[in-house]
């Protein structure tokens, strides 16, 4: 773009002169169209229906020519408008009702300056028949100075002002009022000598309820009335209403003025006009009737049109004189008591559904809307619309009559010529004659009718809305054809718009039923309706039609609490039947609001995607119709069952997705109740209560059906014997963020429960668990407090392998509850990592990881790692495998290198090089650490622990509560007499944890298989009591500096991106347990981004198949990956292990997922998802999800629904039951097509293989081979 003639503009911080051209012109125009998207954006807030400018056409079309002139020449407004040294910047105009004071405001707002002469006007007009909203009032505002802005003549250099932090608003923080009033600010403070007169009119019928006083114009009000103020040589209020005394008190220091004696005048001149264009009466009986009327107009225009109305029907003069004989009524009232009390009999029922619907209506009703309403209430069949009950058009006509005007609507301010009934709005002529009706509801009674057939009221408007929604040919869901939805029977719903009216509001009518008895008579109603398939189209009608229905919303007052629009009638939920509704919709919404909100998804509306069989089988929306079938995992509850209070559940799908295994834990035996700390103090737990085990195991049948519950049993557990207090920090709620294990867990094949440190096992044959032989006696090595502390679990045949991978410190244990177990402990003995004297440093643990397996190791022999690779090992076949397995580049030449010969009783100081210095435990308990045995130096800490310690920001749910360290502990024990023979011990000190990773046991090898930590993986021979290490080469860099800047400037961590290797191994197929593994094939794929990780529940889960990995992601969206853990080579050949060969990494497979898109509850973000395929055979198995338990927090009170320990505290847990949910392969996934995930693996760097001991490295000793030299650089 060039720049021409450069000087004196501003550019941020940069001034120059004034630029010209091309260049000018094209930041216009970006600007113009900025402008104009942010205007497209907030007229979504006001349904991108102008209001303010329909009303403002028809104030002025009514406008008697002539009439308000006298405002122009009124002091008060002259220097309102003109004077910009005035001080009093806003205008009162008040006026009596009826008094013209609407129609002088768009006389107002048409001789103020426009945009040509240096003034922007903004204006709003209230409504009795539609409540504006603040931020509508503010959209409707902002868009008028925004549409001024564009046509504000410019000068070269005179850029808009509007800032890209306010232009670049989306259309949820629109929905912000502070937001809205933020552009006003800035649209307000641009540096231009325009005047921005802002125009209200009818205030004051927003005052007829208080809570619609102050959530619509009110703080608007205040807004401008403070702008004002502040801005008052270039902003000007214009406020017209009745004198009242809630707005007089807001504008008591501002101008004021009463336009009824200026009404007056204007009157007469309407008058006069009006009778003398009345044709018929001669020119002195004119003046009979135009003395007549101006002697009881009282200053009230609407008075005068509806008595120039009443003369103008007459078809005589001597008609015309009899009714004037007959006197003028003397206010509106009066006239609308004749009007109504001269209703026919054949239309009073007529008139009184549509007064009743128009009067109680939320928002103006097209008059298509109100004859379907009126055609509702007037039908006599149920569940139809009998077309022979629909009221002739004429009737509706000669009802309107005087008192019911059609306003066409023309949302794009375009003109129709012959608009049809959908065009038009109806509405009542003033708000007088609302508050008419409200207070003469029998108006139309006489003797002639039952009081119910003529009685204005608001149970009409209930009853046409719930009649309406009712209807047959809504028991289903609508169906999309094109761009149309139909109902069940072909009817478009554009034809029938009172549906949408009906679905939005039929709750907010139901407000208006006040009294206890009418309310208590309409609950079964109410329940009924919601518990109808119809309720299920209502949903969908909200979703594709009525917008933000399902959206979250924040108030100003409280920033940490979210609101969602309420659904059911106010007083609904104080009934226990419709409690128990409201609940059941309030978790149908926590897991599908998400869904529901998008209205510009090209699935709005397919409401079947949802998974109803999963909300319960007693949930109201349970039986309505859905493409998949689903179950919730959980017994039968009847209403009157007593709910347990659960305050901890775990759950556990086995690799085959055939069964699920469940366990609840409930507290019982609690202390004493009174003792409100009672649920706050482990200590009190760990010393009195029970905890309530109750064990379900479930079987998932091959085809849809309900799981079948196999075997249930309830364990009785004391806190005391369990180690409670190691497992929980909170016992009111043990799922608080901690760095321990939670309280209980199965394991991995489900044959194992671990509660605390109670370990069970589950019999084959009964399914009943029973404890395992105590591997924590007296005298075992794990016998102390702190060597307690278990993880995981796993289980083969009769051996038992326990492992963790933390190190308790001693302030961890309360040493007073050594007692309180069923045996005694002697701590000075099997401490793991313990001193006898308490101390815990780095000099002494390689002593007591001695100690801690020295009884045990006196009759088995541990081989040392130097033994325990076999010369028949595999290793030799690595490199012919895979070419590329070398030593990555990035790799710590250390971390590569595992000297495991101390397996179990062989323990040395030299271990202490492997891992940072550990004294923490010492200095807590006001010990000194030793020094160090080289005075001279100390290993410095590697970059790469800081690296991990970033990563460690990011798992959200580890809050450490303690001050334990890492530590990986594996024991491996023999139960098969009765009692717990140790068969292996190892410790290892880690750098990072690892979760979810668990011993797996070969299934015929005595050879157990596990991840340590750090990269490291532990093979173990528990037979021969051998071990040894191999550590696994990454395929990302271990250098990962994600997090420096970010924690200084104190931002939110930057998202991780997550990548999957997953490699296949063949054992050596002579010595197994001995030799490594060699890798024959390996694939990555990339998975996605997080911002946190939940180490309880990770965001990926696996399903191993015999040829295939399913790989899948916790999300609101099915995402599944098939992975083949063999080549296409491998599995065609069947290569040995032993056989040269240069195949290399097979880039050819793809990784499939499926084609179709299947949705989600919400709450699978934060759930273990399996997906398990379809396998074909004799007794075919359908592919299926199975969706884990959820552990929620309620923050409010629920006394009536849960009676819980913790309720007192505001909080209760609750828990959604697993699920599972079987598809259709075509109908539901579809084909499984190339997912694009799978990414090249670098070649070169062995990536994915097992490193191999380098042989004759010296190793590093503190005391000799520190000759060091100053690092600078």
């Amino acid at each position: 773009m060039p720049f021409n003639n450069v000087h004196h503009c501003n550019f941020g911080d940069v001034t120059v002169n004034s630029i010209q051209g091309d260049f000018i012109q094209q930041v216009a125009k970006e600007e113009n169209h900025q402008i104009l998207e942010l205007c497209s954006r907030l007229s979504q807030n006001f349904d991108k229906e102008p209001y303010y400018s329909i009303r403002h056409a028809q104030n002025l079309r009514k406008a008697t020519e002539g009439t308000c002139k006298w405002l122009g020449q009124s002091p008060a407004f002259t220097q309102w408008r003109d004077d910009t040294s005035t001080k009093k910047p806003v205008l009162w105009v008040h006026g009596t009702p009826g008094s013209g004071k609407s129609t002088l405001c768009s006389q107002a707002i048409r001789s103020l300056p426009g945009v040509e002469a240096g003034g922007v006007v903004a204006y709003h007009f209230c409504d009795f028949a539609r409540q504006h909203k603040e931020i509508e009032i503010l959209s409707m505002l902002a868009c008028q100075l925004l549409h001024a802005t564009l046509s504000e003549p410019r000068a070269p250099g005179d850029l808009p002002p509007l800032p890209n932090s306010v232009a670049s608003l989306t259309p949820l923080q629109l929905k912000e009022a502070d937001n809205l009033y933020r552009i006003i600010n800035q649209l307000v403070h641009r540096p231009t000598k325009a005047v921005i007169y802002f125009v209200l009119d009818g205030v004051d019928e927003e005052l007829g309820n208080r809570s619609r006083w102050s959530e619509g114009i009110l703080p608007v009000l205040q807004f401008l009335v403070s702008l004002a103020r502040e801005f008052s040589q270039h902003v000007r209020l214009w406020v017209s209403s009745q004198r009242r005394e809630d707005i007089r008190c807001l504008l008591t220091d501002f101008e004021s003025i009463d336009i009824v004696p200026f009404a007056r005048d204007d009157i007469e001149l309407y008058l006069e006009k009006m009778v003398n264009g009345m044709q018929g009466p001669k020119e002195s009986d004119q003046k009979i009737l135009l003395e007549s009327l101006q002697d009881g107009a009282e200053g009230s225009f609407i008075w005068a049109r509806l008595m120039v109305d009443e003369l103008s029907q007459r078809s005589t003069l001597a008609s015309m004189k009899e009714f004037i004989k007959g006197g003028f009524p003397r206010s509106l009232n009066d006239y609308y008591q004749r009007i109504f009390e001269g209703y026919p009999s054949y239309l009073r029922p007529l008139a009184c559904k549509v007064f009743s619907l128009l009067v109680y209506a939320k928002r103006p009703l097209r008059f298509c809307e109100l004859w379907e309403a009126v055609w509702c209430l007037s039908s006599g069949a149920e569940g139809v619309l009998n077309p022979d009950d629909k009221p002739y058009k004429s009737h509706l006509d000669a009802v309107f009559q005087p008192f019911v005007e059609l306003i066409p609507i023309h949302p794009t301010g375009d003109k129709v010529e012959k608009p049809d009934e959908s065009q038009f709005t109806c509405h009542l002529i003033h708000s007088t004659l609302r508050d008419f009706l409200i207070d003469k509801k029998s108006i139309l009674c006489t003797g002639d009718f039952d009081f119910k057939e003529v009685h204005i009221c608001p149970e009409l408007a209930v009853k046409a809305c719930l009649d309406y929604l009712l209807q047959s040919r809504f028991s289903d869901l609508l169906q999309k054809k094109g761009d149309q939805w139909h109902d069940i029977s072909g009817t478009p719903v554009m034809n029938s718009r009172f549906l949408i009216y009906a679905a939005k509001y039929w709750d907010k009518h139901l407000d208006t039923i006040e009294h206890l008895e009418q309310q208590q008579h309409f609950i079964p109603k109410v329940v009924s309706f919601v518990k109808s398939p119809n309720f299920w189209t209502v949903i969908q009608v909200q979703a594709i039609w009525v917008q933000a229905q399902f959206s979250s919303f924040i108030t100003k007052d409280d920033d940490d609490t979210k609101w969602l629009r309420r659904m059911f009638p106010l007083w609904f939920k104080e009934a226990e039947e419709g409690f128990q509704v409201w609940v059941q919709n309030r978790s149908f919404l926590r897991q599908w609001r998400y869904f529901l909100s998008h209205d510009t998804s090209p699935y709005t509306g397919e409401l079947d995607h949802i998974w109803t069989g999963a909300l319960g089988r007693n949930h109201f929306l349970a039986s309505r119709k859905s493409r998949v079938v689903s179950f919730p995992i959980a017994p039968d509850r009847s209403p009157g069952d007593r709910v347990e209070c659960t305050m901890f559940f775990t759950d556990l799908i086995d690799d085959s997705g055939s069964e699920i295994y469940t366990l609840e834990v409930s507290y019982d035996h609690l202390p004493d109740s009174s003792d409100q700390g009672a649920l706050t103090s482990a200590s009190m737990m760990q010393s009195a209560a029970t905890l309530k085990c109750k064990s379900r195991t479930w079987e998932i049948n091959n085809s849809p059906s309900d799981p079948t519950l196999k075997h249930e049993q309830v364990l009785q557990v004391s806190a005391g014997s369990c180690d409670f207090d190691l497992y929980v920090h909170d016992p009111a709620n043990p799922y608080a963020q901690t760095d321990r294990a939670p309280l209980a867990a199965f394991s991995s094949n489900g044959k194992i429960l671990r509660i605390g440190s109670r370990i069970f096992e589950r019999d084959s044959s009964s399914d009943r668990l029973t404890p395992v032989p105590d591997i924590h006696s007296e005298g075992s090595h794990l016998a102390s407090r702190k060597a307690r502390y278990v993880e995981e679990v796993s289980r083969h045949h009769h051996t038992l392998a326990v492992t963790s991978r933390m190190k308790l410190s001693n302030q961890d244990v309360d040493c007073l509850l050594e007692d309180i177990h069923d045996y005694e402990l002697d701590s000075q003995h099997f401490d793991s990592g313990e001193g006898t004297d308490g101390s815990d440093n780095d000099t002494e643990n390689s002593d007591s990881d001695s100690d801690d397996c020295s009884d045990y190791s006196k009759d088995k022999k541990f081989a040392s790692d130097d033994d325990s690779v076999s010369e028949g090992s595999s290793i030799a076949s690595i490199k012919d495998r895979f070419e590329d397995d070398e030593i990555a580049p990035w790799d710590d030449p250390e971390a590569g290198y595992s000297d495991d010969s101390k397996s179990g009783d062989e323990c040395s100081d030299d271990d202490e090089l492997a891992i940072e210095t550990d004294s923490s435990d010492s200095d807590e308990e006001g010990c000194k650490p030793p020094p160090p045995r080289n005075p001279r130096s100390q290993l410095a800490e590697d970059e790469d622990e800081e690296d991990e310690e970033d990563i460690r920001r990011y798992f959200r749910d580890q809050r450490p509560v303690s001050h334990s360290k890492p530590r990986a502990t594996i024991s491996v024990f023999d139960t098969n007499y009765g009692e717990s023979t140790l068969l292996f011990s190892k410790q290892v000190r880690l750098k990072c944890k690892l979760w979810a990773s668990p011993p797996v046991f070969h299934p015929s090898k005595p050879l157990l298989v596990w991840p340590l930590g750090d990269g490291q993986i532990l093979f173990v021979d528990y037979d021969r009591g051998s071990s040894f290490t191999r550590t696994l080469r990454p395929s990302t860099p271990f250098n990962r500096r994600l997090t420096a800047v970010v924690e200084k400037l104190e931002l939110p961590l930057p998202p991780v991106h997550m990548a999957m290797l997953i490699s296949t191994y063949r054992l050596s197929s002579t010595k197994p347990t001995l030799s490594p593994p060699a890798l024959i094939h390996r694939i990555r794929i990339d998975l996605k981004e997080v911002k946190g990780i939940n180490t309880r529940q990770l965001p990926f889960n696996l399903t191993w198949t015999k040829d295939h990995l399913y790989v899948t992601g916790s999300w609101k969206l099915l995402q599944v990956w098939r992975i083949p853990l063999f080549s296409d080579r491998e599995t065609e050949e069947n290569i040995k292990e032993d056989e040269e060969a240069s195949a290399s990494c097979d880039d050819s497979q793809l990784v499939m997922a499926p084609e179709k898109m299947v949705f989600m509850p919400k709450t699978c973000g934060r759930r273990l998802v399996r997906f398990f395929p379809s396998v074909d055979g004799e007794t075919p198995v359908s592919p299926r999800i199975v969706v884990g338990h959820e552990a929620s927090v309620f923050r409010g009170q629920l006394s009536q629904f849960r009676k819980c320990p913790n309720s007192e505290s505001g909080s209760i847990l609750l828990f959604d039951p697993p699920v599972v949910c079987y598809l259709n392969e075509e109908k539901n996934l579809g084909n499984w097509v190339d997912s694009k995930s799978r990414t090249k693996i670098m070649e070169n760097l062995g990536i994915g293989s097992l490193d191999v001991p380098i042989e004759g490295v010296e190793k590093f000793n503190p005391e000799d081979d520190c000759e060091l030299e100053p690092y600078y650089y």
